[in-house]
């Protein structure tokens, strides 16, 4: 597809793609899958017809899903960079090239390396930090930049307005996350014969199951079979006994290698999460003969402290370096693309300071989201289940950032949204009690996994 100025956008059939125009005229391609939040809002299609240019990023604030906007001048992602936005960075006079897929991006340039050191699930930092990439010389854009396309310069766009939400008292703010997450739901099972929401004993996907409750949407809920403590399998099963929800246990198949080797080349590698032993295992494969989309509970992390107590040193009086991050999180602080990517980071953000969030949260969405939820999303494309993660919005980033610390750090916000749909939803714990038998199991396989670690590091060192 010709964007004129000989920029050329290519794309997959399957991938959903509008081809639009703003108020004044200007054509943009809406890549993937956008969710309008807001009820008094037109869907995301229909609003870039009715906004002027300038005005457009600011158009976006309500939109949920994995998406990207791009014209012949910008590209601009969705909230948290689900939908990864890569470009080469050092292109030394090669066309400027930019791409969602590093497989894609081997094939352009010589010489190209990658990083070398190799992911390991839930080890430390356990993905590339943005804005690089795991292919050198590629980065990856992060949400707070919007992309130049002739001259593959980033713009800072500050997507945070707190401000909107601060009249608000914690239950009202709580009533409208109800409503945005539940009209996101409306919207996706609009498409479809119902919903498939992945459960376990946690907050985050409770917080989901009241949503569609309240939402009144056609649902089912699945758990996958997996080493995890029998609450996450029990209360899924209590909870929709009794709200009368379909519930099923997915089994894991045999393990088909094909699938993993096409895993790790579609990823490129930098996906080593639990969805790679769910695909080859067969587990995302049950549905795929229904009309159904996954609704995964990603995201609602943002507004609990998630790294507030691993990184307690204030960005105001210490100004945090790659060094203390690489520390807390017991990493090696030599690693080539930790020092790159963090600095790079550190270095735009000081440059760039979101001014009403505190620096933890900032990192939670542009690292943790855009650098590890993104990579998992993208290995989901491997399936042919649709999968989505309603609250990679910012409208919902804001108002959970909007409660209190001493709130937030107990989940205030999704404990009043999960009551205000039927406070008996809360009888049950929240992730818990844990069962001696797994505690035991548990600390034997972490025990198992930090010495096959140390024999991974020795055998890295021996060979450097």
């Amino acid at each position: 597809m010709p964007l004129g100025d000989g920029l050329v956008f290519s794309h997959c059939p399957e991938l959903s793609v509008a081809d639009l125009r703003d108020r004044a005229g200007q054509r943009w391609l809406l890549v993937g899958n956008a969710i309008e939040a807001d009820p008094s809002q037109p869907a995301a299609a229909d609003r870039v017809g009715l906004t002027e240019t300038e005005a457009l990023a600011e158009a976006t604030y309500s939109w949920s899903g994995r998406w990207a906007l791009i014209s012949q001048d910008y590209a601009l992602g969705d909230a948290g960079g689900l939908l990864p936005i890569f470009y080469n960075s050092d292109a030394h006079g090669d066309a400027p090239t930019v791409s969602s897929s590093l497989a894609t991006l081997t094939q352009f340039g010589s010489g190209q390396t990658v990083y070398p050191r190799r992911l390991r699930w839930s080890r430390g930092m356990d993905w590339y930090a943005p804005p690089i990439s795991r292919l050198t010389g590629f980065r990856k854009l992060l949400p707070s930049q919007r992309l130049k396309l002739r001259t593959l310069e980033c713009e800072f766009l500050d997507r945070f307005q707190i401000h909107r939400w601060a009249a608000l008292s914690s239950s009202a703010r709580s009533d409208k996350l109800l409503e945005l997450y539940g009209h996101i739901l409306k919207n996706i099972s609009q498409h479809t014969d119902f919903i498939s929401i992945f459960m376990t004993g946690g907050l985050d996907s409770r917080t989901t199951f009241a949503a569609a409750i309240a939402a009144n949407v056609p649902m089912r809920c699945f758990t996958h079979r997996r080493f995890a403590p029998s609450f996450d399998f029990d209360i899924p099963r209590i909870l929709c006994e009794r709200y009368r929800i379909p519930y099923a246990i997915v089994e894991r198949q045999r393990q088909d290698r094909a699938a993993a080797k096409l895993f790790d080349e579609h990823c490129f590698s930098t996906c080593v999460d639990y969805e790679r032993d769910a695909v080859c295992h067969g587990q995302l494969a049950f549905a795929t003969a229904e009309n159904t989309v996954a609704i995964k509970s990603g995201g609602w992390e943002v507004g609990r402290c998630f790294y507030h107590d691993l990184f307690p040193f204030p960005w105001q009086n210490e100004r945090p370096s790659c060094d203390d991050i690489a520390a807390a999180w017991r990493m090696a602080k030599n690693d080539p693309d930790i020092v790159e990517g963090l600095s790079a980071w550190l270095d735009w953000r000081r440059d760039h300071p979101a001014m009403s969030v505190d620096w933890q949260d900032v990192y939670y969405i542009e690292q943790r989201i855009c650098g590890w939820l993104s990579s998992v999303e993208q290995s989901l494309d491997l399936v042919a289940l649709p999968v989505a993660q309603p609250a990679n919005c910012q409208a919902i980033f804001d108002l959970l950032l909007s409660f209190p610390p001493d709130e937030r750090r107990t989940g205030t916000a999704q404990r009043l949204m999960i009551k205000r749909v039927d406070p008996a939803m809360l009888d049950l714990p929240i992730n818990g009690p844990r069962d001696s038998a797994y505690e035991l199991k548990r600390h034997g396989l972490r025990a198992i996994k930090a010495g096959r670690e140390l024999g991974h590091r020795l055998s890295s060192a021996l060979q450097r």
